[in-house]
């Protein structure tokens, strides 16, 4: 099920927990626009005002939160699914707990690259990052019912470079990213064989179960995708 070139089909490792509380990303309103972010400051700390986001208290897409921090992520391209996914998770026997949340950054290349060299000393971009949050509750969200489970972070031109490299939609592999990246946040790892065997056989009938192919066919694409 290893799809072929690797390096790029994998999504990323997660970063160390000790991280999750003071990286990823704000949208600086300037003008009415979502401005460059910045990677000092925490995307579950950042709710979006309504400069290029979703506003607060959206529950459609719970337990995500999502933030646009680059213009080109069309609000159309995930939403509609992003409600389902905690059925589909529980389906599989994992529970995405309602007190939790996901902070979700869509984001850009840039702003990835310059999170991945200070948190994983990597260079250049990668097409997710995950930052789980620390066990005990934060004061992300001080007196708020939710407390974060962690954040993701999404590089727009990665993943639009990918999914027409496997020819198929940006829809179906940002979704897939995010089950990935989830799956991250949750414990799960690819940090060998085995590890790496049941995570994608658990993201394949996570995917299935929103009527999506499976990503790991022989040619790294799935299977009837236009």
């Amino acid at each position: 099920m290893t799809p072929p070139n690797q390096a790029t089909a994998r999504p990323a490792d997660p970063v160390p927990e000790a991280t999750s509380q003071t990286v990823a990303a704000r949208a600086e309103a300037e003008d009415g626009e979502a401005g460059d972010p910045d990677p000092s400051q925490a995307p579950s700390a950042a709710r979006d005002d309504g400069n290029g986001g979703y506003g607060e208290g959206d529950e459609a897409a719970a337990p995500y939160a999502p933030l646009i921090l680059d213009e080109r992520w069309a609000e159309d391209i995930i939403t509609p699914q992003l409600s389902q996914l905690r059925d589909a998770f529980a389906a599989q026997g994992v529970i995405l707990e309602p007190d939790r949340e996901i902070a979700l950054a869509l984001s850009n290349d840039a702003h990835v690259a310059d999170v991945n060299a200070t948190f994983r000393k990597r260079i250049g971009p990668t097409n997710v990052l995950s930052f789980p949050a620390a066990a005990a509750p934060t004061a992300a969200h001080p007196g708020s019912e939710t407390q974060p489970l962690g954040d993701l972070i999404l590089a727009f031109e990665t993943v639009e470079r990918e999914a027409c490299e496997r020819r198929i939609t940006v829809r179906n592999h940002t979704l897939h990213l995010i089950v990935h990246g989830t799956l991250h946040l949750l414990g799960h790892d690819h940090a060998d064989e085995a590890q790496a065997q049941a995570m994608e056989t658990l993201e394949v009938a996570i995917l299935q179960r929103l009527g999506l192919p499976s990503p790991y066919d022989e040619h790294g694409a799935p299977a009837g995708d236009p």
